[in-house]
C-alpha cells in the first residue's frame, strides 16, 4: 500500500472560502467574549445592526453555532477527499474539536467568574488562559487544513 504524503498548496475555492469563514467567525467568537466579559451579559450590539438593539450573548452563539458547522464541513470534505494522510487529518480534526470545546468552556466561565479566578477542575488555570488555549488550538488547526490539498 503506497503512503500518502503531505501535499502542500493553495485551497481551492470552496475550502478558501470556508478557511476565509472559519477566521471571520472566530474573530467575531473573540470580539464578543472580550466585550461580554468587560461590559456583562447585558452587553448590547447596535453599532453593526443599523439601530437595532441585539443581545451580544445571541451573537456570540449564533457566531460559534456557524462556526462549528463551518469547521465540520471543512473536517469532512478534508478527509472525504483523500488527498492527504487521512490520520493526520484526523488528528487536526480532533484537534479543532477539543480546542472549541475549551473555548465554550473558557468563554462560559469568563461569563459567568470574575478574570482572576481559576477553573477548579482544571488545575487552577484562569477562564481567559482556557479560552486562548482552545483559540490556539482552532487557529492551529484551522491553519492545517488552509495549506495542506
Amino acid at each position: 500500500m503506497k503512503n500518502k504524503r503531505l501535499q502542500f498548496g493553495l485551497p481551492d475555492k470552496v475550502e478558501g472560502f470556508l478557511v476565509g469563514a472559519l477566521i471571520f467567525l472566530l474573530f467575531l467568537i473573540d470580539i464578543l467574549q472580550n466585550k461580554i466579559q468587560d461590559f456583562g451579559l447585558d452587553y448590547v450590539v447596535t453599532y453593526a445592526t443599523a439601530g437595532k438593539v441585539i443581545p451580544a450573548i445571541d451573537i456570540f452563539w449564533i457566531a460559534v453555532f456557524l462556526f462549528t458547522i463551518v469547521a465540520v464541513f471543512l473536517f469532512s470534505r478534508s478527509i472525504w477527499q483523500g488527498r492527504t494522510d487521512r490520520k493526520i487529518d484526523i488528528v487536526f480534526g480532533v484537534i479543532m474539536f477539543v480546542g472549541l470545546i475549551l473555548l465554550i468552556a473558557g468563554a462560559i466561565g469568563a461569563f459567568l467568574y470574575k478574570a482572576p479566578e481559576g477553573v477548579i477542575w482544571f488545575y487552577g488555570i484562569p477562564q481567559i488562559t482556557f479560552y486562548h488555549i482552545g483559540m490556539l488550538m482552532e487557529i492551529i488547526a484551522g491553519m492545517y487544513f488552509a495549506i495542506t490539498k
